[in-house]
């Protein structure tokens, strides 16, 4: 077991457990799971264990009790968080735009680990990351003001589509109850396959641009969240009218060509009956 599975084990077994900043604290049973814990994470995660008058117990004195209160720092690092609902684990490194190698929800109880979770929340996040890396290759040019704020992506759509990567856990929510499977994969296969490449992503951008025209700069990545498949549902049906017009335009320059082979052999025709009458 992993440093953060064995964690989610000892905070499954607390009772009602509550947090003090960024520490678990809780009445746990004392028996092995406890006791390989705490020997094994004491300095790591700061553990600290105490009696029911609030007295400070030592690790050789742990089987003398049933219960005891434990207070410790759960694993809260870039490549392996725990965190106490979604809010706080976004609010931490650079979660908005790029998952933990592995990380657990605490309210959901829901674990992402070897790039798959059970939990649709995460999966629904998982979505919005898909989405964001999506962007960065859809889009003209990308800006992060500073180390502390959001970042940008700017479609150059009839000007400027500034969309700043701002999102809440409440944005995953409503995409996890809307979900269905879906995933960013199909997408970017279609706009960057051939052919009309280009088009297809002037198409999409377009397609983005109508839904965000008009709101605040703050809500127009979760509107793209929660509007994403009938923005590409839009996407597509403006690609089929590309394809009429692509194909009536095609049949033009076929009929135009047809057209001038005609008169270049009429002409050769003519030139040859009046040769014979000039002879």
């Amino acid at each position: 077991m992993t440093q953060l599975e064995r964690t989610i084990e000892i905070y499954r077994s607390i009772e009602s457990p509550v947090w003090e900043g960024d520490h678990l604290c809780g009445r746990v049973r004392v028996g092995e799971r406890l006791n390989s814990f705490v020997s094994e994470y004491e300095d790591d995660f700061e553990v600290e264990l105490k009696d029911g008058q609030g007295l400070v117990i030592s690790n050789d004195d742990l089987a003398q009790y049933d219960f005891l209160q434990i207070k410790f720092l759960p694993p809260r690092k870039v490549f392996s968080f725990f965190a106490k609902d979604f809010d706080d684990y976004l609010e931490h490194f650079s979660f908005l735009y790029k998952q933990a190698n592995e990380f657990y929800i605490a309210d959901i109880d829901g674990l992402y680990k070897n790039s798959d979770s059970s939990s649709s929340q995460i999966k629904a996040y998982c979505f919005v990351v898909s989405l964001y890396e999506l962007l960065l290759r859809v889009a003209d040019h990308t800006e992060k003001e500073g180390a502390s704020t959001h970042r940008h992506i700017i479609l150059s759509v009839s000007g400027k589509e500034d969309i700043p990567v701002i999102y809440s856990s409440q944005d995953i929510i409503r995409l996890s109850e809307n979900l269905h499977g879906k995933n960013i994969t199909n997408i970017e296969e279609e706009l960057f396959s051939s052919p009309h490449k280009a088009s297809k992503l002037s198409l999409f951008k377009k397609s983005i641009s109508q839904y965000l025209s008009g709101n605040n700069s703050d809500v127009k990545f979760a509107i793209l969240i929660e509007q994403l498949l009938e923005i590409y549902k839009n996407y597509k049906n403006n690609y089929e009218l590309f394809l009429h017009e692509f194909s009536f335009e095609d049949e033009k320059e076929k009929l135009e060509q047809k057209k001038q082979e005609y008169l270049l052999k009429l002409n050769d025709i003519l030139n040859g009956i009046h040769g014979k009458l000039l002879a």
